[in-house]
């Protein structure tokens, strides 16, 4: 087991091709193909064109309906496009009153609301899961969830002791709740062994790169770890899913913490949409640092617009949260209600954002979308 656990970590210090070779290939059998470019949503697409043709025909198909969710959400994880979760949480409510499985259903619905960042949605959703089946590990995941991106630490740790331990989900809680503690020697062993499950057991590479990235933001607060190793983590993800949303803004984030203004536009660019507008403001502070002050304006812009939309609460993606925000960013966020922000603020965003993942909690070893991304950007 501790060779396990030091087996990512231990790769990565020999060399970082070897570790995506070997992580490639774990998770994506026949590794030479060539993989679909990052904002490639076709297959996905067709698929999903397909099943929504089956429910037509067949409105109250439970089992039609919840491909389409776990298929909606993976798209989302790709396009960020906001029509993806709202028509996966319409498809995960549909089916309520028609699964035998109501827990399972609960915790489903759980995972959508959290990641659109309705924490109180997912923590009543949970709660409902877990009456209807107190066993269904993946109600208690998204309840582990959505009860620490409420607050509700007490029952955060109550529901970790109730997850199995040694399985996927636990060990993604387990590691949340050691970083939270600030253990994160711990924390970075458990999910470095959570990482070497996930490749042997071939799953999603979405989900993988989830994990590596998640990996490397533990690593970026170890003592002594730096950001060399974390860099190395966020390649590897990048490695084993080209594109991969969470790892890109790693770098970039690596980029803006060190002053390269020019890499952290480049990496932010392709990246910043309407679905995670603090992107926006990002590079708003990283266009005025370049001294591009009518970039940088537009920026703000963008992210007004967002914020100020009607239903800007379940689009804000927002995964600030815990941080310090810059002092112009505040003012911004403070003008949705109508203030205007001071031109004299200029102050500049420092730390790593918490990056996500997306996924289905019956889909995903009981993963759901970590309460402080959206995922991305967890997920998975």
């Amino acid at each position: 087991m501790k060779r396990a656990r030091f087996w990512v970590a231990g790769m990565v210090a020999l060399g970082g091709g070897a570790l995506g070779l070997a992580l490639s290939r774990a998770a994506l059998p026949g590794a030479a193909t060539t993989l679909p470019a990052p904002n490639d949503t076709a297959i996905t697409s067709r698929s999903i064109a397909f099943f929504e043709g089956r429910l037509a025909q067949d409105p109250g198909n439970f089992m039609i309906a919840g491909q389409l969710v776990a298929r909606y959400m993976l798209r989302f994880q790709v396009s960020a496009n906001l029509a993806d979760v709202r028509r996966a949480e319409s498809l995960a409510r549909s089916v309520l009153p028609l699964v035998s499985d109501t827990g399972g259903a609960y915790a489903r619905l759980g995972a959508v609301y959290l990641t659109q960042h309705q924490f109180a949605a997912a923590y009543d959703a949970a709660r409902r899961g877990v009456a209807w089946n107190p066993a269904n590990q993946g109600a208690l995941g998204v309840l582990f969830d959505a009860a620490v991106a409420s607050g509700r630490y007490a029952v955060a740790e109550s529901t970790l002791t109730k997850l199995r331990p040694g399985r996927l989900p636990y060990q993604f809680r387990a590691a949340h709740m050691l970083s939270m503690q600030g253990r994160m020697d711990g924390a970075y062993h458990a999910l470095d062994h959570a990482c070497v499950q996930l490749a042997r057991a071939a799953v999603r590479p979405q989900q993988l790169a989830w994990c590596l990235t998640e990996l490397a933001k533990i690593q970026l607060a170890r003592d002594g770890a730096g950001e060399p190793a974390a860099a190395g983590l966020y390649e590897q993800a990048l490695a084993v899913q080209p594109g991969y949303r969470a790892a890109i803004e790693g770098l970039a984030d690596l980029a803006f913490a060190r002053g390269d203004w020019r890499e952290a536009r480049d990496l932010f660019a392709p990246i910043a949409v309407d679905a995670h507008p603090d992107l926006y403001l990002r590079l708003a502070e990283v266009h005025r640092a370049i001294g591009e002050p009518d970039a940088a304006q537009r920026y703000e812009r963008q992210f007004l617009a967002v914020a100020r939309a009607p239903d800007a609460e379940a689009r804000a993606c927002d995964r600030a949260a815990g941080r310090r925000a810059p002092a112009r960013h505040r003012e911004l966020r403070r003008a949705q209600l109508g203030a205007v922000p001071s031109r004299r603020l200029r102050g500049r965003a420092r730390g790593i954002r918490p990056g996500p993942p997306l996924g289905q909690a019956d889909a995903n070893h009981g993963l759901s979308p970590r309460p402080d991304s959206c995922g991305a950007r967890s997920q998975l």
